[in-house]
């Protein structure tokens, strides 16, 4: 594809050359039957290049969307000549005006080329728009704390990404399922992505996140009566950083198990057995307090937090 951009900018340079350059005289005999002859191949050059490109865009080949570009090259060619001839039919030198133009087109097309070529090499190859989509897809996921690394590359009209993101403190079976679910996302929402590699990591534990189940008025309930989830993290150095509530639908447990929280804190445990399921897989911890209001339970929370991270220290 490197050598379509070259031979590119090769031809620009001949006509250039040609038109600016070159000092024999040349006449035209009926001129008028030579423009009609340009004319019908200029359109069959113009709508095939113009079906090649798009084709080339649909399947994602470079191949296609370089000869496409080099098929455009000579339908501006042909307009020099197009013009050349004009130009004797009136009268009139117009040849090297119009070789300049078209040579700044094609000089720019293989530019291109060679630009996508480079891409390729350097395993550059997502359009922004793109990345920015596999970005949102991956940090939407609540289970997901950051993106260390994004990497791209392509094979002809494959294309490949090898992701490196950073995770909640999930079991080794739910962070599989998660990375499972991210790749299949990626692959339906952002085109042509065949292949996607995701390596995760556990996020450091520097700090905890909770959910509280309450009523509206923030009294502390069961995972049967809570209508609400209040978030809130609590950095290393205790810094209680509270989110809005959250109202709660039916399935609860797959709510609170996708939030990314270390610890629920509930009146009792779930009764039902697929809440219990999915808090296990997630690793959530579920802290049952007789703590009737928010702020008395996360008071609670955070004493025990301290003094766990206090005997720690002192081992």
């Amino acid at each position: 594809m490197g050598g379509r951009g070259v031979g590119l900018f090769f031809a620009a340079y001949e006509i250039i050359k040609e038109a600016f350059f070159h000092h024999e005289e040349s006449s035209v005999s009926n001129p008028e039957y030579a423009i009609g002859v340009m004319v019908v191949a200029m359109v069959l050059t113009f709508f095939y290049s113009r079906f090649e490109k798009e084709a080339g865009k649909k399947l994602n080949s470079p191949t296609l969307i370089a000869d496409a570009e080099h098929i455009w090259a000579d339908f501006l060619s042909s307009a020099i000549v197009l013009i050349g001839l004009i130009g004797v039919y009136f009268g009139y030198n117009l040849d090297k005006y119009a070789a300049a133009v078209v040579s700044l087109f094609i000089f720019h097309s293989g530019f291109e080329i060679l630009k996508d070529s480079i891409k390729v090499l350097l395993d550059f190859t997502l359009e922004k728009e793109d990345l920015q989509k596999v970005k949102n897809i991956i940090l939407k996921h609540p289970s997901v704390i950051g993106l260390k690394s994004i990497r791209g590359r392509s094979a002809g009209s494959y294309k490949f990404l090898e992701l490196e993101i950073l995770m909640h403190n999930l079991s080794l079976r739910e962070a599989h399922k998660i990375v499972d679910e991210i790749a299949e996302d990626i692959k339906k929402k952002v085109h042509n992505i065949d292949s996607v590699v995701i390596h995760y990591e556990p996020a450091r534990q520097e700090g905890l996140r909770i959910i509280f189940l309450t009523d509206e008025n923030e009294n502390i309930k069961d995972f049967e009566t809570a209508q609400y989830i209040i978030p809130v993290d609590i950095t290393k150095d205790y810094q209680i950083l509270k989110s809005p509530p959250l109202k709660l639908t039916e399935n609860k447990g797959k709510i609170i198990s996708n939030s990314g929280s270390d610890i629920v804190v509930s009146k009792n445990h779930p009764l039902d057995f697929a809440t219990r399921f999915m808090l296990a897989r997630s690793s959530i911890m579920v802290w049952e307090t007789d703590k009737d209001k928010f702020e008395e339970a996360l008071e609670e929370v955070v004493k025990s937090w301290k003094n766990f991270n206090k005997s720690e220290a002192e081992k």
